[in-house]
């Protein structure tokens, strides 16, 4: 994402959504690092993830409630807690 966005598109055709410029991979990319930084955050304690899920999207929609796509929180934490893990 960090790649894409440096390239400075003038058009982005997402996957959904409505198409736009290099805003929409900075949304992206914005989402993505507080996504992994919430996580990374709680990944290392004693934790279960369910609860780190519940406490990413508290967090997530706490900082940017404006943001669509909630139903993949819990799918991005289970990949960056399956990643540490591996």
């Amino acid at each position: 994402m960090e790649g894409l966005a440096a390239q400075r598109p003038s058009v982005v055709v997402p996957g959904h959504g409505a198409i736009g410029g290099v805003g929409v991979l900075e949304e992206v990319r914005d989402y993505l690092r507080i996504l992994r930084d919430e996580t990374w955050k709680r990944r290392d304690s004693a934790l279960d993830e369910a609860t780190i899920v519940e406490e990413v999207r508290a967090a997530m929609i706490e900082r940017r409630p404006d943001w669509e796509g909630r139903e993949w929180i819990e799918r991005g934490v289970a990949c960056l807690c399956a990643e540490h893990a591996g």
